[in-house]
């Protein structure tokens, strides 16, 4: 089990950087977040960026990071972790993608794919989105910055 860190900065859209606490089955709703990225972040540091509830599904997520990196060791893989220690999947979504070189943004489920089938990603169980880095040898984060998410979730059937 990876327990995320949770940066004291973790807003979502109820301010608290938590879902919905009960949804309508098939409700669909928008959760955004921004998580400042300290300097000097470790290559395999996993953090935890949005809440997630058992039941919900991913269908869409938006990213866009700035600059965290002067160089080209940093790469950033993005999937969840459970509370429970039962599921998880660190890459689920993008597996060791380059944004944070570059000020990038990147979308899933990209063009030619489709969600995770025609239903997007199940949470499984309580936990977090998370953001994991991967170093090849910079020693971190060169720069401190915000990686924003916008995430698409459906609650229950869909």
């Amino acid at each position: 089990m990876t327990t995320p860190t949770i940066f004291s900065n973790l807003v979502g859209s109820d301010g608290e950087g938590k879902s919905q606490k009960f949804m309508t089955s098939g409700a669909v709703f928008v959760n955004k977040s921004v998580t400042t990225i300290p300097l000097a972040t470790a290559g395999a540091a996993t953090a935890g960026f949005q809440r997630v509830r058992a039941g919900e599904r991913i269908v869409g997520l938006q990213i866009k990071s700035d600059d965290l990196d002067t160089g080209t060791a940093i790469t950033l893989d993005v999937g969840f972790s459970t509370d429970s220690g039962t599921s998880e999947d660190l890459d689920a979504f993008f597996d060791g993608i380059d944004i944070l070189q570059d000020a990038g943004s990147v979308a899933w489920p990209l063009a030619d794919q489709a969600a995770g089938g025609a239903e997007g990603v199940l949470i499984p169980s309580d936990g977090y989105l998370t953001y994991t880095f991967a170093d090849s040898g910079s020693g971190g984060t060169t720069t401190a910055g915000d990686i924003h998410c916008v995430a698409l979730v459906a609650y229950g059937e869909i």
